[in-house]
């Protein structure tokens, strides 16, 4: 009974052995079917295609709007006070030195009939036939305008055009910004009731073309300047000395 009961024990554990091996291949490839245990590569892919894209912004990156007000907001009343003051003055002179750069005054001393009278003029101009292929240059002639207001005269007004050659002599500066030079040409007037021919000289600082800083943009003549014409009208010469600027625009 011994022997007989170890045979079937070892035949009942040979038994159960040969049923577990038979029935792992059926557990592995139950497993291995199940959803979970598939590569998730494929369903990762696929929801990156159906997964819609983040929806463009609405407003630009940079909000003018936003950062101005809160920065504003933030201002105490008397920086703000001081904004305003600053704006106030910043506007009026930057009005008063663009306009001077770009129409300069001169003050002029006419001596006609005797009498010598003062005016204040403004004269600008435009440059023929220079060297437009250097950075900066001076044009080899400039054409003149003026128009004058002349105090104790019976006529005030004197309006002038005079065709200018400039002679640049001495560069001033390294960058060559400004130059002692002299002018000479020959030019005409009319206050409306008589003609004036005249010869003009002048003398003292220049700057060239091509500059492109406000002050120095157009071309501008600064120092003194005499004229000798006649008048027809009243057939008398006459003289006038001026400390005087001009601008010059090419075009």
């Amino acid at each position: 009974m011994r022997r007989r009961g170890i045979t079937i024990s070892t035949i009942a554990t040979m038994a159960a052995y040969t049923a577990l091996a038979a029935c792992t291949p059926a557990a592995a490839q139950t497993t291995a079917s199940r959803p979970e245990a598939r590569d998730t590569s494929a369903a990762v892919r696929r929801d990156a295609a159906v997964t819609p894209a983040p929806a463009a912004p609405t407003r630009p990156w940079y909000d003018t709007l936003t950062v101005t007000k809160a920065r504003y907001a933030g201002t105490t009343p008397g920086e703000r006070l001081a904004l305003a003051a600053f704006t106030a003055m910043t506007i009026p002179v930057g009005l008063t030195i663009g306009i001077t750069t770009l129409l300069p005054p001169s003050v002029n001393i006419l001596r006609e009939d005797g009498v010598s009278r003062m005016g204040i003029a403004f004269s600008t101009g435009v440059g023929l036939v220079g060297d437009t292929t250097a950075i900066t240059f001076f044009p080899w002639v400039r054409l003149q305008g003026e128009g004058g207001f002349y105090f104790g005269r019976t006529d005030h007004t004197i309006l002038r055009a005079s065709l200018l050659r400039d002679l640049p002599i001495a560069q001033l500066d390294r960058r060559g910004f400004f130059w002692l030079g002299t002018a000479a040409g020959l030019g005409a007037g009319t206050d409306f009731n008589g003609f004036a021919p005249y010869a003009e000289g002048w003398v003292g600082l220049l700057n060239p073309m091509g500059i492109r800083y406000l002050t120095l943009f157009p071309m501008h003549n600064y120092g003194l300047r005499g004229r000798f014409g006649y008048n027809t009208a009243t057939g008398r010469p006459w003289y006038e000395l001026s400390i005087c600027a001009t601008s010059t625009f090419w075009f």
